[in-house]
Protein backbone atom coordinates (compact mmCIF):
# COMPACT_ATOMS: atom_id res chain seq x y z
CA UNK A 1 0.00 0.00 0.00
CA UNK A 2 1.31 3.32 -0.67
CA UNK A 3 1.40 5.68 1.93
CA UNK A 4 0.19 9.00 1.46
CA UNK A 5 2.41 12.22 1.47
CA UNK A 6 1.20 13.52 4.85
CA UNK A 7 2.17 9.89 6.02
CA UNK A 8 5.99 10.18 4.71
CA UNK A 9 6.04 14.04 6.18
CA UNK A 10 5.21 12.26 9.59
CA UNK A 11 7.42 9.67 9.39
CA UNK A 12 10.57 11.75 8.42
CA UNK A 13 9.65 14.74 10.97
CA UNK A 14 8.93 11.60 13.89
CA UNK A 15 12.39 10.11 13.00
CA UNK A 16 14.85 13.19 13.73
CA UNK A 17 15.36 15.73 16.46
CA UNK A 18 13.17 18.28 14.72
CA UNK A 19 10.62 20.79 17.12
CA UNK A 20 7.01 20.35 16.08
CA UNK A 21 5.45 22.31 18.69
CA UNK A 22 4.13 25.08 16.86
CA UNK A 23 2.35 22.94 14.05
CA UNK A 24 -1.56 22.15 13.87
CA UNK A 25 -2.85 19.67 17.08
CA UNK A 26 -3.50 16.88 14.99
CA UNK A 27 -0.36 16.99 13.12
CA UNK A 28 1.24 17.50 16.84
CA UNK A 29 -0.89 14.79 18.30
CA UNK A 30 0.16 12.00 15.61
CA UNK A 31 3.89 13.21 16.11
CA UNK A 32 3.47 12.36 19.88
CA UNK A 33 1.99 9.19 19.06
CA UNK A 34 4.74 7.88 16.82
CA UNK A 35 7.81 9.29 19.69
CA UNK A 36 5.57 7.48 22.24
CA UNK A 37 5.07 3.77 20.01
CA UNK A 38 7.14 3.73 16.77
CA UNK A 39 10.13 1.28 17.09
CA UNK A 40 11.91 -1.73 18.36
CA UNK A 41 11.26 -3.90 21.62
CA UNK A 42 12.40 -7.19 22.21
CA UNK A 43 12.85 -9.46 25.50
CA UNK A 44 14.37 -12.20 26.32
CA UNK A 45 14.01 -14.42 29.44
CA UNK A 46 14.82 -18.15 30.74
CA UNK A 47 13.86 -20.46 33.86
CA UNK A 48 15.88 -20.59 36.97
CA UNK A 49 17.31 -23.47 35.18
CA UNK A 50 18.04 -21.86 32.04
CA UNK A 51 16.25 -24.77 30.11
CA UNK A 52 13.02 -22.94 29.15
CA UNK A 53 13.51 -19.84 27.03
CA UNK A 54 10.93 -17.13 25.73
CA UNK A 55 11.75 -14.61 23.11
CA UNK A 56 10.23 -11.69 21.84
CA UNK A 57 11.01 -9.01 20.05
CA UNK A 58 7.98 -6.15 18.55
CA UNK A 59 8.05 -3.57 15.56
CA UNK A 60 5.70 -1.35 15.83
CA UNK A 61 4.99 1.30 13.22
CA UNK A 62 2.14 3.89 13.12
CA UNK A 63 2.28 6.50 9.86
CA UNK A 64 -0.51 8.81 10.84
CA UNK A 65 -3.21 6.80 9.42
CA UNK A 66 -2.51 2.91 9.91
CA UNK A 67 -0.92 0.82 12.81
CA UNK A 68 1.45 -1.86 11.51
CA UNK A 69 2.77 -4.42 14.16
CA UNK A 70 5.61 -6.98 13.33
CA UNK A 71 6.89 -9.47 15.69
CA UNK A 72 8.89 -12.30 16.04
CA UNK A 73 7.67 -14.33 19.36
CA UNK A 74 8.86 -17.92 20.51
CA UNK A 75 9.03 -20.04 24.18
CA UNK A 76 11.20 -23.22 23.48
CA UNK A 77 13.10 -25.93 25.71
CA UNK A 78 16.52 -26.13 25.62
CA UNK A 79 17.47 -30.56 24.81
CA UNK A 80 21.04 -29.90 23.75
CA UNK A 81 22.42 -26.42 24.39
CA UNK A 82 21.08 -22.70 22.96
CA UNK A 83 23.07 -22.92 19.59
CA UNK A 84 21.38 -26.26 18.54
CA UNK A 85 17.64 -25.62 19.78
CA UNK A 86 16.91 -22.05 18.94
CA UNK A 87 15.49 -21.05 15.63
CA UNK A 88 13.95 -17.79 14.27
CA UNK A 89 10.43 -17.71 14.75
CA UNK A 90 8.07 -16.61 11.87
CA UNK A 91 7.04 -13.06 11.39
CA UNK A 92 4.15 -12.11 12.30
CA UNK A 93 2.48 -9.55 10.73
CA UNK A 94 -0.90 -7.01 11.86
CA UNK A 95 -1.74 -3.84 9.68
CA UNK A 96 -4.61 -2.02 11.26
CA UNK A 97 -6.92 0.84 11.62
CA UNK A 98 -7.82 1.97 15.28
CA UNK A 99 -11.45 1.27 15.76
CA UNK A 100 -11.26 -1.14 12.79
CA UNK A 101 -12.60 -4.89 13.49
CA UNK A 102 -9.81 -7.59 12.92
CA UNK A 103 -9.55 -11.34 13.89
CA UNK A 104 -8.13 -11.83 16.82
CA UNK A 105 -4.99 -12.29 17.36
CA UNK A 106 -1.59 -12.00 19.65
CA UNK A 107 2.33 -10.97 18.97
CA UNK A 108 2.85 -12.77 22.10
CA UNK A 109 3.47 -15.97 21.27
CA UNK A 110 2.51 -17.89 24.46
CA UNK A 111 -0.92 -15.41 24.36
CA UNK A 112 -1.46 -16.21 21.15
CA UNK A 113 -1.17 -19.70 21.27
CA UNK A 114 -3.32 -20.01 24.44
CA UNK A 115 -6.03 -18.00 22.13
CA UNK A 116 -5.74 -20.84 19.79
CA UNK A 117 -6.16 -23.34 22.09
CA UNK A 118 -9.38 -22.00 23.82
CA UNK A 119 -10.93 -21.59 20.41
CA UNK A 120 -9.72 -24.79 19.48
CA UNK A 121 -11.46 -26.09 22.72
CA UNK A 122 -15.20 -24.59 22.93
CA UNK A 123 -16.96 -26.87 20.67
CA UNK A 124 -19.90 -24.85 20.86
CA UNK A 125 -17.85 -21.72 19.93
CA UNK A 126 -18.99 -21.12 16.02
CA UNK A 127 -18.35 -17.30 15.64
CA UNK A 128 -15.06 -15.75 14.54
CA UNK A 129 -13.12 -14.23 17.38
CA UNK A 130 -12.67 -10.50 16.82
CA UNK A 131 -10.62 -7.64 18.28
CA UNK A 132 -10.45 -3.78 17.80
CA UNK A 133 -7.28 -1.50 18.38
CA UNK A 134 -8.18 2.02 19.99
CA UNK A 135 -5.36 4.35 21.54
CA UNK A 136 -6.41 4.95 25.27
CA UNK A 137 -4.01 7.66 26.05
CA UNK A 138 -0.92 9.89 25.14
CA UNK A 139 1.18 12.01 27.12
CA UNK A 140 0.71 15.25 25.85
CA UNK A 141 4.42 15.98 25.97
CA UNK A 142 5.01 12.57 24.37
CA UNK A 143 6.62 10.50 27.02
CA UNK A 144 4.12 7.58 27.54
CA UNK A 145 0.89 7.02 26.00
CA UNK A 146 -1.39 3.47 26.07
CA UNK A 147 -2.83 1.52 23.38
CA UNK A 148 -5.46 -1.91 23.57
CA UNK A 149 -6.46 -4.25 21.62
CA UNK A 150 -9.90 -5.91 22.92
CA UNK A 151 -12.04 -8.27 21.51
CA UNK A 152 -14.88 -10.84 22.03
CA UNK A 153 -16.90 -13.64 20.55
CA UNK A 154 -18.71 -16.74 22.08
CA UNK A 155 -17.19 -17.63 25.76
CA UNK A 156 -14.52 -15.66 25.17
CA UNK A 157 -13.47 -12.03 26.40
CA UNK A 158 -9.81 -10.74 25.86
CA UNK A 159 -7.25 -8.00 25.84
CA UNK A 160 -3.83 -6.85 25.30
CA UNK A 161 -3.13 -3.65 26.58
CA UNK A 162 0.49 -1.99 25.83
CA UNK A 163 1.70 0.49 27.78
CA UNK A 164 5.10 2.88 26.81
CA UNK A 165 7.18 4.87 29.47
CA UNK A 166 10.55 6.95 28.66
CA UNK A 167 13.05 5.86 31.39
CA UNK A 168 15.32 8.71 33.30
CA UNK A 169 18.17 7.91 30.63
CA UNK A 170 15.57 8.25 27.81
CA UNK A 171 15.19 4.50 26.64
CA UNK A 172 11.72 3.24 26.48
CA UNK A 173 10.00 0.43 28.25
CA UNK A 174 7.02 -1.50 26.62
CA UNK A 175 4.72 -3.35 29.54
CA UNK A 176 2.21 -5.50 28.45
CA UNK A 177 -0.67 -7.09 30.33
CA UNK A 178 -2.97 -9.58 28.00
CA UNK A 179 -5.99 -11.19 30.01
CA UNK A 180 -8.15 -14.11 28.37
CA UNK A 181 -11.38 -14.53 29.67
CA UNK A 182 -13.25 -18.22 28.74
CA UNK A 183 -14.80 -21.72 29.94
CA UNK A 184 -11.65 -22.82 30.75
CA UNK A 185 -11.02 -19.89 33.19
CA UNK A 186 -8.91 -16.68 33.48
CA UNK A 187 -5.49 -16.70 32.29
CA UNK A 188 -3.18 -13.19 32.83
CA UNK A 189 -0.17 -12.80 30.72
CA UNK A 190 2.68 -10.17 31.57
CA UNK A 191 5.61 -8.86 28.94
CA UNK A 192 8.28 -6.13 29.57
CA UNK A 193 9.87 -5.75 26.31
CA UNK A 194 13.11 -3.16 26.18
CA UNK A 195 13.54 -0.37 23.30
CA UNK A 196 16.06 -2.12 20.86
CA UNK A 197 17.84 -1.09 17.49
CA UNK A 198 16.74 -4.96 16.02
CA UNK A 199 13.45 -5.06 14.17
CA UNK A 200 11.66 -7.66 14.27
CA UNK A 201 12.05 -8.92 10.35
CA UNK A 202 15.97 -9.04 11.35
CA UNK A 203 15.63 -10.29 14.77
CA UNK A 204 16.74 -14.16 15.76
CA UNK A 205 18.46 -14.39 12.38
CA UNK A 206 20.01 -17.94 12.32
CA UNK A 207 24.16 -18.48 12.40
CA UNK A 208 24.72 -20.61 9.35
CA UNK A 209 28.09 -22.03 10.63
CA UNK A 210 27.21 -22.09 14.22
CA UNK A 211 28.18 -24.98 16.38
CA UNK A 212 27.38 -27.39 19.09
CA UNK A 213 28.36 -25.71 22.79
CA UNK A 214 29.52 -29.22 23.67
CA UNK A 215 31.69 -29.74 20.26
CA UNK A 216 34.83 -31.04 21.47
CA UNK A 217 34.03 -31.24 24.80
CA UNK A 218 35.94 -34.21 26.96
CA UNK A 219 33.07 -36.12 28.33
CA UNK A 220 35.25 -38.19 30.37
CA UNK A 221 37.23 -34.95 31.86
CA UNK A 222 35.98 -33.57 35.26
CA UNK A 223 37.69 -31.01 36.80
CA UNK A 224 38.38 -31.29 40.34
CA UNK A 225 38.97 -28.71 43.31
CA UNK A 226 42.52 -28.82 43.75
CA UNK A 227 42.59 -27.36 47.26
CA UNK A 228 39.40 -28.88 48.21
CA UNK A 229 40.79 -32.71 47.01
CA UNK A 230 44.45 -31.96 49.20
CA UNK A 231 42.16 -30.50 51.78
CA UNK A 232 40.15 -34.19 51.77
CA UNK A 233 43.22 -36.45 51.51
CA UNK A 234 44.63 -34.58 54.85
CA UNK A 235 41.57 -35.04 57.06
CA UNK A 236 41.73 -38.83 55.65
CA UNK A 237 44.97 -39.00 56.72
CA UNK A 238 44.17 -37.62 59.79
CA UNK A 239 41.37 -39.78 60.74
CA UNK A 240 43.22 -43.03 60.31
CA UNK A 241 46.18 -41.60 62.14
CA UNK A 242 43.52 -41.06 64.93
CA UNK A 243 42.43 -44.86 64.39
CA UNK A 244 45.63 -46.10 64.82
CA UNK A 245 46.70 -44.18 68.09
CA UNK A 246 44.02 -45.48 69.88
CA UNK A 247 43.95 -49.41 68.82
CA UNK A 248 48.14 -48.88 69.92
CA UNK A 249 46.62 -47.78 73.17
CA UNK A 250 43.93 -50.06 73.86
CA UNK A 251 46.61 -52.68 73.09
CA UNK A 252 48.89 -51.04 75.88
Amino acid sequence: MVKSLRSLCLLKVSSGKQNYEDLPPSLKKDLNIMKVFNGNFSSESENKFGSDVHQTTLTILYDGVSWTFSSRSQSFHIFCCFNCDTIQPDLQQLTVKEGEQVPLNSPFSHLRHWLAWVAGSDKTQQEQLDMKMTVDHVDQEGYFGDLAFRGCGGSVLFSSLMQVDFTREGTRVLSHRGDVYSRLGTRNFFNNLYESTVSAEDAYQEISDRRCEFDGFDWDYVPVDTEETLESESCLTDFWEMIENEYDESKM
